[in-house]
Formats: structure tokens, sequence, C-alpha cells
């Protein structure tokens, strides 16, 4: 064991905050290639972190009972979250883990599926060929009203709930502009941004134990929500209910919307990649909307949002902490070590990827994800804590893209690359404005 990480050299209390909030991704990849695949950094609000950035580490770490989550995250999502699966730890954890499973099996995901192929077609023909869309925004919208439906019920109100300034306030702190304020100043300071936030968090939390106390009057349907209430069989509380369906609808709505906003985006200035697509659904579906069954031909649609994956992985970083003090690659961790086991370095490192920035969908077609370490992709994470609603995911991003890539080729207002924030969730810096324009 030789010691401590190394790492760059930060400044005064705000350590290397400042190079991180400018360069982004491009840092860690810096830090990783300059310090190797166990580094140090020092962040406002996290102090120093371990950057591991070697798949064989990340796999070490993931089934290992010598790590947990970062204590970081349970601070930051604490009210949002409670103990739902992505905070909850140890036997909680694995309880709930096994009560929720059903509720995400591949018979559960073709029922979903249906209700997503439903929204999807109904977003691809409110589009207005020739306006200008937020297409970000658009996206979180009809994703979330996706998870509402298919958790509490296809015949939900969604409407009458009015949720949408709800939710602005929720995500607020997570803009990139208001990242450095939310990490530097804690919740209990009476900022506005603070105090909308845990206003929106109560509004919320109360319309979700409502809709639960609704499901559970009228009985069992063919919803997610319903799924939990049985599975639960009056063991798991109203207050666990409400943490776990929390923990659905920002775990599962921002980051799908994220994923296809870049993805939207590299079509629009790869044209040739476009094209395949497009050859592709046309071949498939015609000049019909895309049904759940399709999923299974559409092999280019599948590779696009592959490689979208890799490029901009949706979280950018999964925290852990050591519950002891160990060694990692050849390195002292303590316990109050926090950890970045950073997807975005290990998914554009030129060890694993050939032209790594490049947005090449075919190399999921010649070289499979088999031939290389399972740790050199994983945007849903890995381990027993794998991302439950992987397969949810996908098939909702996949419903999305060929119901509007069908019909339209989205246009960006401005082609210049795009600068993604990697915070907990990898966001764009700007809004991404697009248009469309009919194929």
């Amino acid at each position: 064991m030789v010691g401590e990480p190394p790492g760059p050299t930060g400044l005064p209390v705000v350590g290397n905050t400042l190079s991180l909030a400018r360069e982004q991704g491009e840092y860690l990849e810096a830090v990783a290639d300059r310090y190797g695949p166990v580094a140090s950094i020092s962040m406002v609000g996290i102090g120093d972190a371990t950057v591991v950035s070697d798949p064989d580490l990340v796999e070490e770490v993931l089934f290992s009972d010598d790590y947990t989550k970062a204590s970081v995250g349970r601070e930051v999502l604490s009210e949002l979250l409670g103990d739902g699966l992505v905070l909850s730890e140890g036997d909680l954890w694995e309880r709930q883990r096994q009560r929720i499973q059903p509720a995400f099996t591949n018979e559960r995901i073709e029922r979903y599926a249906e209700t997503m192929a439903d929204r999807a077609a109904a977003f691809a023909d409110r589009l207005d060929p020739g306006r200008t869309y937020d297409i970000g925004e658009e996206l979180r919208k009809v994703t979330l009203r996706i998870l509402f439906e298919t958790i509490f019920g296809s015949d939900i109100d969604y409407e009458g709930l009015e949720l949408g300034s709800t939710f602005d306030h929720i995500t607020a702190p997570g803009n990139p502009r208001n990242q450095p304020i939310a990490y530097a100043v804690p919740k209990w300071v009476p900022l506005p941004m603070w105090r909308r936030y845990l206003d929106a968090v109560e509004t919320l939390e109360s319309t979700v134990y409502d809709l639960i106390e609704k499901r559970r009057e009228e009985g069992p349907g063919d919803d997610l929500i319903s799924t939990l209430l049985t599975a639960s069989d009056g063991v798991m509380s109203d207050e666990q209910l409400r943490d776990e369906v929390m923990t659905m609808l920002f775990a599962g709505h921002e980051t799908t919307a994220t994923a296809l906003t870049f993805t939207f985006h590299l079509l629009g200035t790869h044209p040739d990649v476009d094209a395949r697509l497009a050859a592709e659904l046309d071949d498939v579906l015609g000049d019909r909307a895309p049904t759940p069954a399709d999923r299974a031909d559409l092999e280019v649609t599948e590779r696009v949002l592959q490689e979208a994956l890799r490029l901009y992985p949706p979280v950018p970083a999964l925290g852990r902490e050591p519950t002891t003090e160990t060694e990692l690659g050849g390195y002292r961790l303590t316990p109050d070590t926090s950890m970045l086991l950073s997807q975005w370095v290990i998914h554009h490192d030129d060890d694993h990827y050939d032209d790594p920035e490049a947005f090449r969908p075919e190399r999921w077609h010649r070289r499979p994800v088999d031939d290389r370490h399972r740790f050199a992709y994983f945007p849903f994470g890995g381990g027993p804590r794998r991302c439950i609603g992987e397969s949810f995911a996908m098939a909702e991003a996949t419903l999305l893209l060929a119901a509007v890539a069908n019909r339209y080729r989205l246009k960006p207002v401005d082609s210049s690359p795009l600068t993604p924030s990697v915070s907990i969730v990898t966001q764009t810096t700007r809004d991404v404005e697009m248009v469309p324009r009919r194929r």
C-alpha cells in the first residue's frame, strides 16, 4: 500500500471545484490521465473525493461488502427520496429490492410499454413542424407523464394534478447554474430556492399519499403501485411506499429525458447516422407509430441509444464509501472517503474505445458489449445495485425515439457540441432548442 491517492493541488476552500465546473468531464479525464485510475480531487460540499476509472477496480468495489453508498448523496437527496432504493442500505435495501422486483419483470415492462407507446405517439403528434422547441423541457414533460401513468394507472387525471411548477422547483437545485449554491449553502438557510424546493417536496409528497390511498380504495389495477401494494402484503408502510414512488419519479424521468435530449442533438448534428436510423424506421414502421412489439426489430435505434448513453451517461459517476479502512489499486482509503466510480472517464477512454469522442453507433454492431470488460460500459451501474429500472428506461427511450424520428428530423438551432454538466445527473449546460422537419 503506497499511501493516499495522488491528485491535483486545489485552491484554498474551493479545491478543484472551479476547474471541474469549467471543464466538466474533460477535467476528470485529464485527472485520470495524469494521476492514474485512483486519483483524488477536492470539491465544495463534498471535500476530498477519490475518482476511480478502471473497470477492474469498479467491479471490485461494486461487488464488495466493504463499500456502501456515499453519504453525500443521502444528505443532498434525503428529503426528496427518503429511504427509497437509491438511498437505502443493508437489510432495508435488500428487503425493498425483493418487494419491488416483481414490478419490473419482462411481463410487467411489456404492459407498461403500451402506455409508453401511446404517450410517445401523442408526443410526436403534438410536435409542430417549423416551430422551435426546448426539446429537453418537452421530453421531461412526457417522461414524467409516462411515469405517473405507469405508476398510478393510465386513468389518472394527470393534467388535473398541475405539478409542472412543483417539479420545476424540485429540480432547480440540480440545474447547472444553481449547483454551486446548492452544494455550498445548506437547505436550512432560508434562500428562496431552498424554500421553494422544500415546499414543492411537501406538495408532491401530499399528492403521492393521496394517489396511494386512492389506489388502495379502488383496489388493485394493472399499474406499478398495485404491484407494490400487493407485494407489500400490508407490511410496507405508506411512508416506505412514498419513498419508493418519489425515487421512481426522479430516478426515472430526468435521466431518460436528458439521455434523449443528447440523443436528438447528436442525430441532428450527424446526418449520416440520422439517415441510417430513418431508413430502419421506414422499413420497420412505415408510416405508423411504433408498438412495444417493434422493439426487437429496431436494432439501429438501440445502437443509437447505446452510443448516446456511452458518450453522455445519465449518471456520470456512482458514489460509494468504504465501510472500513481498505486498499484499492494500491492506495489506502479511509471510511470517510467519498468515491466516484466514473462512468464518464471509462466511457471516454481510448483503451476501451477507438476514437472515443466520436458518435459511432455502429461500434455496437461490429464489436458487441460482450467483447469488452463488462465495466467498460455501465450507464445503469452494476453489481447487486444495478438500476432496477434499466429495462423500463430502455423501452421508454426506444419508443419515444422511434415515434419522433420516424416522422421528423429534429434540427438543432445551435449545432455546436453540447457541454454537459457532470453532477449527480449529466445535464446540458444550455437549453437545447430544436426544430422538427418532416421526413
